[in-house]
Formats: structure tokens, C-alpha cells, sequence
């Protein structure tokens, strides 16, 4: 979920930081203004080959605001068996970029208005998409659906409901032949969101639908079969100006239902699809399934531009099958939505019969994301009525949290050992309903990933000359392989890298170099606690 804007400087190129979801992306510390001076980096143990070059990332643009509704004013007339079949490009063409959108959809002619309800959300801390809901009665408030954590909410324990939306907008008619149709609404207030088993944000906006009878409001229907054919439509921004940020859309293919596992959240019924053009921005996008203004799902992650890994973090979503959870290359993920219109009637109800609102969930806290074998949970069960409580855990292979088998009585604090087998565990916790059964509907997860592996990837060293001669010198985080790091510098060749002594805990704070040419050895540990192997840069 690509949310935050940063910037980096790399002089030791590796492989670009994958996409969590569609529309944040991991915080990085980046060089500040300079010159940059290449370094050449030698691993200590074992040698590895690198290559120098420089690397950039995307800005994402200040949210806009408003207070008014702006009417339109010239409206138109991995191990586990495959979810998504494989499509080839004809032989005479090479194979497009799956992380480039496609092109702005236009609708001078009327040719598009079927996307009118669809826009960009701006204001809640992410640019993403949000459509309009086919909800509510004439005089009552009109009502936008996108992503949960669009909104603010990026973990598996909160849910939000009635919160304040100041300053939030959603800009419908963002097609690139009619600027002046652009209506800009302002959201009013957050009536639900959560990423808990599901990640979505039901808004309510600050007009009636009345008001907006003019934009296409959206019905939403059950899931995709497999193999039906889909269209994605929404706004990606990530590496496109800020004056293309308009409507595009992706045709692609269903594939099967399958359990998603990606940093703390475990999604168990996505649908997985081959939808390119996937980036940031796309997160909250509709899928349609045919002409009718029907949703049939909401995008909210994706592997494309994912780097490789088995530990299912923030941007390598995996797929969970009998022997475990690995990433599938190419793939984007939508959630189902159907269930979501038993909460109006008309209007927002989360009390309704058949809403899948939580009103009393039970949530699981663990501090750490990932352990060496032997580590225990750890884990904080809270909530649910105040217990008492009950839990499971095991592979996420062969644990749901959905199965009401397997759940014992449990403590509110789980300090059990995790596994002692690399791969993805679950912990499962649930309150007892009361014909005294686990209230599954409601329970909470959290996910470790044991990790015995050290990390083996190039180390990146931002270098920047001041104007007074001296150079800063940091390392760049790249979690979960490279997540915190020890170093230490010195006189090129008076400095011996695989020497366990003189190493430092690296702080922040960029090590100044004054002595050119100088030796910096650095030392990677992953999220578990996995060291690498010393290796060795040449500053100057």
C-alpha cells in the first residue's frame, strides 16, 4: 500500500522496493542534496558481484482539499496450485510492462460515462481510488467505497468507525479530454474501516445523492467466477505528473479464490487475477466483470514490481497453499465487496442484519513480525468483550482462523514457542459467543514469519560530498532483508572487514568520512535477527 512519499539516493544498486499494496510503499532514509560520489562495494564473505548506478523514486503530490461539492459543468452525454491463468503476449510483440498503467480514458463523446462514478481519493494520508455506491435514499447522504488502509488504518487490529474525514476529497470525471466535467466531493465522515480479514472503507460524503445524480453509482455483486473476464478502472499515480492523474483502465482475466498472507493480514477469500498497471493510486479500484455498473471486487494489493522473498512482508503478498505461503509473480489481488450492501437500508447500518461489521472484535498483538526458530508469540489478546478466551496456532498452511476447530482456552498473554521450521504461522484468538462456541466471525490474527536464513543480498550506501570536503556516508534499509545494520570506517586498507571487533551499531545518523580513500565494512541484519556477511565499500 504505497502511501508515503520518499526519496532515495542509492549509489549500489539493487532491485526496487516491492509494492506493499497498491498505493504505499516502505519509508527509506534518503541522502540529502549533494553530489554523489560512487562506491564500490566488496563483500567480505562470500564475494558477490554489484553493479553501480543510481536510483530514484516517485513523490507522491500534496492531497488536495475543498468544502464544496464542485457539480460538473459540462457533463457529457507459488507452491500452491496456480489462481490465475497465464496469458502470453502475441509472438511479434514483446511483452508489455505490467507495472506501466494503461492509457487516460477519455469520454468527450459519452464513450466512458459509465466510469463517472469512479475517483481519486485524496486527504486520508494515500492517493487511491474510490467509487460511488449505488446505496441510500435520494435525500440522504451519498456514499463512496474504497480501501481500508486508504484511510489510514495499516494493521490487523483496528477497526474504525464514524471517524472524521476533514479536508478529504474524492475527484470524480478525471477523464483527460474533459477537464472542465471534474467534480471534486468532499468527504464528510469515515463511516467504517478495517483491514481485518478484509480491507475496506465505506465513506460517507458531504452531499446527498441527489446532488450527484449526475455520476454513475456503482451496485455491488458477488465475486468473480474463474476465468471471467475483467476490467480494473482507477487512478495510479506512482510515476505519472500529476497532470496525467486520470482514469485508466486494465483487461485481464479471474483466476481462482485463494488465502492471501502480506505483512500482518491474512485475507482468505482474494481473487486473484493477472490485472496489470497496478500502482500506486490503483488501491480501491472497482472490478467489473461486464457492461453493468456492478462491482464485483476492490483491488487492494499486488507482486507487480514486488522483489523476491519467502517472507511474505510489506509488498511480497503471498499465496497460501498446502505446503506454505509463497509470492506468485505478476499477480493482483481484489477482495470480495457483495456482502457490504446488506449495511444499508437504505441507508449506512452497520447493525443490519448480514452486515460483516465487527461490533465486538477480539484482537491479537505481536510485537515482532519475525523470529529465529525457538522464539515464542509474545502476544497481547485484547478485546472481544473482555474474554474469556480462546486460541490457535500453527503453518499458516493448516491453521484458519475461520475453523472453529482446534481452539483451546487461552491466557489474554500467548508466550508459546512460534515453530521451529522456517515459514509463515498464525496465531488465532477469538472470544466465546454465548452458546460458549469461538466467535470465528470476529477473531482476531496476527502473523510471524520464522526466519533462519541470513541475509545475502548487496548492501546500498548513500554517499553524499558536503562543500567543505568532508563525506556522508548511511546505509539504506531495505526491510525485511536489511532492517537495521552495524559498521565501522577507516584508512583504506588499515581497516579488516571480517575482524568481529570495532563494529557499531549504525544510529541514523551518517557516518562522516574525512580520510579519503577510506574502507566502510557493513554488517545487514534482517527483520529476525539474521546477520549477513561483512561487506566492504570503498569511499573515495
Amino acid at each position: 500500500m504505497l502511501r508515503r512519499a520518499w526519496r532515495q539516493v542509492a549509489l549500489l544498486a539493487l532491485p526496487a522496493l516491492a509494492l506493499a499494496c497498491a498505493d504505499d510503499g516502505p519509508v527509506l532514509p534518503g541522502a540529502t542534496d549533494g553530489d554523489d560520489t560512487p562506491v564500490t562495494a566488496v563483500p567480505v564473505d562470500p564475494p558477490a558481484t554489484t553493479t553501480s548506478t543510481t536510483t530514484t523514486t516517485p513523490t507522491t503530490e500534496p492531497d488536495p482539499t475543498g468544502d464544496d461539492v464542485t457539480e460538473p459543468t459540462d457533463p457529457p452525454a507459488p507452491s500452491a496450485p496456480s489462481t490465475a491463468p497465464p496469458t502470453s503476449p502475441p509472438d511479434d510483440e514483446p511483452p508489455a510492462d505490467p507495472a506501466v498503467p494503461g492509457p487516460p480514458l477519455t469520454n468527450a463523446a459519452g464513450e466512458h460515462e459509465r466510469y463517472s462514478g469512479i475517483g481519486r481519493l485524496d486527504g486520508l494520508g494515500a492517493s487511491c481510488t474510490a467509487f460511488l455506491l449505488d446505496a441510500g435514499p435520494p435525500s440522504g447522504p451519498a456514499y463512496a467505497m474504497t480501501n481500508g488502509h486508504c484511510v489510514g488504518v495499516f494493521d490487523s487490529t483496528t477497526v474504525l468507525r464514524d471517524a472524521p474525514a476533514e479536508g478529504a476529497t474524492v475527484t470524480f470525471r478525471l477523464f483527460a479530454d474533459t477537464p472542465t466535467a471534474v467534480a471534486e466531493v468532499p468527504v464528510q465522515t469515515i463511516r467504517y474501516a478495517t483491514m481485518r480479514g478484509t480491507d475496506v472503507a465505506v465513506l460517507e460524503l458531504a452531499t446527498t445523492r441527489s446532488a450527484v445524480i449526475g455520476l454513475q453509482p456503482y451496485a455491488l455483486g458477488s465475486p468473480p467466477r474463474e476465468d471471467a473476464d475483467l476490467q480494473v478502472v482507477g487512478v495510479p499515480v506512482d510515476g505519472i505528473p500529476s497532470e496525467e492523474w486520470f482514469l485508466r483502465s486494465s483487461e485481464c482475466t479471474a483466476g481462482g479464490r485463494t488465502r492471501v498472507v502480506e505483512f500482518e493480514w491474512v485475507w482468505d477469500e482474494a481473487v486473484a487475477t493477472d490485472c496489470t498497471g497496478i500502482v500506486g493510486g490503483s488501491s480501491g479500484s472497482p472490478v467489473f466483470a461486464g457492461p453493468l455498473p456492478v462491482v464485483h471486487a476492490i483491488v487492494n494489493t499486488t507482486t507487480i514490481g514486488a522483489t523476491g522473498g519467502a517472507t511474505c512482508a510489506l509488498g511480497q503478498p503471498c499465496e497460501v497453499g498446502p505446503s506454505g505461503a509463497a509470492m506468485a509473480p505478476t499477480r493482483t489481488y481484489a477482495l470480495p465487496v457483495d456482502d457490504w450492501d446488506a449495511c444499508f437500508t437504505p441507508a449506512w447500518d452497520p447493525d443490519a442484519l448480514g452486515c460483516p461489521t465487527e461490533q465486538a472484535p477480539t484482537t491479537v498483538d505481536a510485537p515482532r513480525r519475525a523470529v529465529q526458530p525457538g522464539a515464542t508469540w509474545a502476544a497481547t489478546i485484547s478485546g472481544g468483550g473482555g474474554g474469556p478466551y480462546v486460541a490457535k496456532a500453527g503453518p499458516i498452511s493448516v491453521t484458519d482462523c475461520r475453523d472453529a476447530d482446534g481452539y483451546a482456552l487461552s491466557a489474554d498473554v500467548v508466550d508459546t514457542p512460534v515453530g521451529d521450521l522456517e515459514g509463515v504461522y498464525v496465531l488465532c484468538a477469538a472470544a466465546l459467543d454465548d452458546r460458549l462456541q469461538p466467535d470465528t466471525r470476529q477473531a482476531g490474527t496476527t502473523v510471524v514469519v520464522v526466519d533462519a536464513t541470513p541475509p545475502t543480498a548487496p548492501i546500498e550506501l548513500s554517499v553524499v560530498e558536503g562543500e567543505d570536503g568532508r563525506v556522508l556516508v548511511e546505509p539504506v534499509f531495505a526491510p525485511p532483508e536489511h532492517s537495521s545494520y552495524q559498521l565501522k570506517a577507516g584508512p583504506a586498507g588499515e581497516v579488516d572487514c571480517a575482524d568481529p571487533g570495532g563494529y557499531d551499531v549504525y544510529r541514523r545518523i551518517p557516518v562522516v568520512v574525512e580520510a579519503i580513500p577510506a574502507t566502510m565494512c557493513v554488517i545487514g541484519e534482517d527483520d529476525a535477527g539474521n546477520r549477513g556477511a561483512p561487506q566492504a565499500f570503498t569511499i573515495g
